[in-house]
C-alpha cells in the first residue's frame, strides 16, 4: 500500500507541477521532465547492458549496482535494470528534453541529465543524482564539459556584470535557466532546499548559504545590484515565453511528458497500468504511425512529425489522461487525447493547435485559424464524458494593424444593412477580431469608428462580400494582413 501511495502521489505531483513551474518565485526549480526514449526498448540499453542482478532491486540495492566509478549508467541501462528486477517508476521529462526524473516505488528519486563528448556529440542521460548523492564527475565533465575544476568559479557570472541579451540565451535549455536564474540568488546567500540546485551550487567555494527561501525574499531587493535584477526580469521571462514556467496568475495546469514504461494509475482504480509508446516510421499509410500501450491494451494512430514522448494531465481534476502530441506536416500541431476505462484505451478526441493550458472548467490551446487572414490563436475546448469537444465562440480577438486598399462599407451590426464607417484607401486599421465564420470587426484608427465585414464561404475562407454585393479576396482589400499555410 506504501509504494501504491508513493507512485500515485508522484502522479499528481508531476500533473499539477506545470512541467518546471516553481512554487514561488524565489524557489528552487523543480523541473518536470520530457521525452521519452522512443525506439529503445525500457529493458535494452545502448551503453552495454549492466549489472541487472536477479534479486528484487530496493533504492539502496540500486545505488549499489549503480556505480558511478565506470561512468556508464545511462537512463535506458537503469530502466533496464528496473524492468528486470519488476521494479515500477514513475518518470518525466524536462520541456526542452535534458532531464529527466525518476521516483521508484520505494521511493529513491534519481536525476538524470543528457551529456555530450568533447565534439558535442550526444552520449545519453546520465544518472546524477540518486536521492540526494550527487554525481559531480559526471556533472563537471559529461553535462558542462568542463575538465579544468575550478570551484571559485560561477556557472553564469556575467549576470552580475552586464546585461544579457535575450538572443544568447535560446540556446540555454530548461536545466541552464533554472540554473542561471537561481546562481543570482545563491550568490547572495539563498538556502536550497531542492536537493539538485543545493548539490550544484554546495560544490563552489563561494556559495555560503545564509538565507531560506522567505528571510532571502525580505532581504533581496537590497543584496541584488540593477544587473542582476535585470537578468532576473530577462531569465524569468524566457522561462515562461518557452513554457517552462507558468506565468504568473496563472490558474492553469499543462501536459507533462513521461518516461517510457512508466506506472500510473490511471482510472483510480487502485491498479498502476504500465505506460509503453513508440513511433513507426516509413509506414506505407502515413509518414508516422505511433503505437500507445495500457498494460494489455493497444492504440495506433497515424501522424507527422510526432513526439518522441507521451504525455499524461488531468483534465476533470482526479482521473489521468494519455496525450500524443505532434507538430503536422507544415506547422500544424495537434494532440489525441486518450482515456483509460474497464482495462481498455479509447480515443477521446483530438486538440489543434499547441500550448495546451487546462483550466478548472476548459482547456485552450493555441490553434492556427484560416479566416480572412492566417492567425494563431486561442482556441476553447471541454472534457466531458470522456470526450473532448470544441466550444466555438461568438468572437475571438486578434488586435492586427493593417491599411485598406480599396474603399470598403463596414455594416454596423452584423447582418444589418446599416453602413457605421466607410474605410477609403490608405486608412489604417486594426482587425480587431472575427467570429472565424462570417463576420470580422474592423476600427478605423484615426477615428475609432468601427464595423463588420462579411467573409468567408464554401470557396473560400478569405472571400469578402462588400454591402453592394461585390466580392473579392482579403489579400486584396487590405494591406499588412497575415498568410501562411
Amino acid at each position: 500500500m506504501k509504494k501504491q501511495l508513493i507512485l500515485a502521489a508522484a502522479a499528481a505531483l508531476v500533473i499539477t507541477a506545470c512541467r518546471g513551474q516553481d512554487t514561488a518565485p524565489l524557489s528552487a526549480t523543480t523541473t518536470s521532465e520530457n521525452q521519452s526514449t522512443t525506439g529503445i526498448s525500457p529493458s535494452s540499453s545502448e551503453h552495454g547492458g549492466g549489472d541487472a542482478s536477479s534479486e528484487t532491486v530496493t533504492g539502496e540495492g540500486l545505488a549499489t549496482q549503480l556505480d558511478w566509478s565506470r561512468k556508464a549508467r545511462y537512463l535506458d541501462e537503469v530502466l533496464g535494470i528496473l524492468d528486470q528486477n519488476q521494479m515500477k517508476y514513475m518518470g518525466t521529462w524536462s520541456i526542452s528534453l535534458e532531464r529527466a526524473d525518476l521516483l521508484l516505488e520505494d521511493g529513491t528519486k534519481l536525476i538524470f541529465l543528457n551529456t555530450t563528448d568533447d565534439a558535442g556529440n550526444p552520449k545519453g542521460a546520465e544518472l546524477m543524482m540518486i536521492n540526494e548523492q550527487f554525481n559531480d564527475n559526471g556533472f563537471q565533465e559529461n553535462y558542462l564539459n568542463q575538465y579544468d575544476v575550478n570551484d571559485s568559479e560561477e556557472y553564469y557570472p556575467e549576470t552580475a556584470t552586464r546585461l544579457l541579451r535575450q538572443e544568447e540565451l535560446w540556446r540555454y535549455n530548461q536545466t541552464d535557466l533554472s540554473i542561471a536564474r537561481n546562481e543570482i540568488f545563491a550568490r547572495h546567500g539563498r538556502k536550497y532546499e531542492d536537493p539538485f540546485l543545493n548539490a550544484v551550487f554546495s560544490r563552489k567555494s563561494w556559495y555560503q548559504p545564509a538565507y531560506s527561501g522567505e528571510e532571502f525574499n525580505a532581504v533581496q531587493d537590497s543584496v541584488l545590484n540593477s544587473n542582476e535584477k535585470k537578468n532576473l526580469a530577462l531569465l524569468i521571462q524566457m522561462e515562461e515565453e518557452r513554457e517552462f514556467r507558468k506565468r504568473d496568475g496563472g490558474g492553469y495546469e499543462q501536459p507533462v511528458p513521461i518516461v517510457n514504461g512508466s506506472w500510473i494509475d490511471l482510472d483510480l482504480d487502485g491498479q498502476k497500468e504500465r505506460i509503453t509508446y513508440q513511433v513507426e516510421t516509413n509506414n506505407p499509410y502515413s509518414s508516422e504511425v505511433y503505437e500507445l500501450g495500457v498494460g494489455e491494451s493497444q492504440m495506433k494512430g497515424p501522424g507527422e512529425s510526432l513526439h518522441q514522448y507521451p504525455y499524461i494531465a488531468s483534465l476533470d481534476g482526479a482521473t489521468t489522461q494519455l496525450i500524443i502530441q505532434q507538430d503536422g506536416p507544415s506547422d500544424d500541431p495537434m494532440a489525441d487525447v486518450y482515456v483509460y476505462r474497464g482495462g481498455s484505451l479509447k480515443k477521446a478526441g483530438s486538440i489543434t493547435g499547441d500550448s495546451i493550458q487546462i483550466y478548472k472548467d476548459f482547456i485552450t490551446s493555441r490553434s492556427q485559424h484560416d479566416f480572412f487572414q492566417t492567425y494563431r490563436g486561442m482556441q476553447k475546448y471541454q472534457f466531458s464524458n470522456d470526450a473532448i469537444t470544441m466550444v466555438q465562440e461568438d468572437f475571438y480577438e486578434q488586435n492586427k494593424e493593417a491599411v485598406s486598399l480599396a474603399v470598403i462599407p463596414l455594416y454596423a451590426e452584423k447582418g444589418i444593412p446599416d453602413i457605421s464607417v466607410t474605410l477609403n484607401p490608405g486608412d489604417k486599421v486594426v482587425i480587431l477580431g472575427s467570429d472565424y465564420r462570417e463576420w470580422v470587426l474592423i476600427q478605423k484608427e484615426e477615428t475609432g469608428e468601427r464595423g463588420w465585414l462579411k467573409c468567408g464561404d464554401e470557396d473560400s475562407p478569405y472571400l469578402c462580400t462588400l454591402p453592394d454585393g461585390s466580392r473579392d479576396e482579403s489579400w486584396n482589400l487590405f494591406d499588412g494582413l497575415s498568410f501562411y499555410g
